[in-house]
């Protein structure tokens, strides 16, 4: 991979939502690998993990567990979003009064509760569901951002309150 150091890279460069984007990836990644390399170490000692157990069905019968593995890649794609939206969140925190997942079946869907509710900064928000549309991912994980307004937030029933 290349690095360019350039002028025109300037709207890149100081985008800080880009950054704790990156850094919520290089996070998640890091995790994997050291699961990965868990799972390495454990073995030559005779002991499974979760993870070196789930590889090794998927190696030992690809075709019965085909399903499995892709509900399962369906599920890290859906946390690697998840986890690039909270990132953005923390980023915009002092918009943000409370952010609520109502459906634990769907962690991409995010109730929001702004401290000042107005349309600029519902758009700042926003600009990252338009940018996320344009992305390949978003017709098979779409980010849903729901609006509530603060008068409202009592009635509020929470399955998964998100902190940061």
């Amino acid at each position: 991979m290349q690095a360019t150091k350039s002028s025109k890279n300037k709207s890149v460069t100081n985008n800080p939502q880009l950054k704790s984007a990156l850094d919520g990836l290089g996070s998640f990644f890091g995790d994997l690998s050291n699961e990965s390399y868990l799972g390495s170490d454990m073995i030559n000692q005779n002991i499974t993990t979760e993870f070196s157990v789930m590889l090794n069905e998927a190696l030992t019968d690809p075709l019965k567990h085909t399903y499995g593995g892709f509900k399962a890649m369906e599920d890290v794609v859906s946390s690697i979003i998840n986890d690039i939206s909270i990132t953005f969140f923390k980023a915009n925190k002092k918009l943000i009064k409370k952010i609520v997942n109502p459906y634990k079946e769907n962690k991409l869907f995010y109730v929001i509760v702004l401290k000042d509710d107005t349309t600029k900064n519902r758009s700042k928000l926003l600009s990252y569901v338009r940018l996320y549309s344009n992305t390949p991912y978003s017709q098979n994980f779409p980010v849903v951002f729901y609006f509530l307004p603060l008068q409202f937030e009592s009635s509020l029933l929470v399955s998964e309150e998100i902190t940061f």
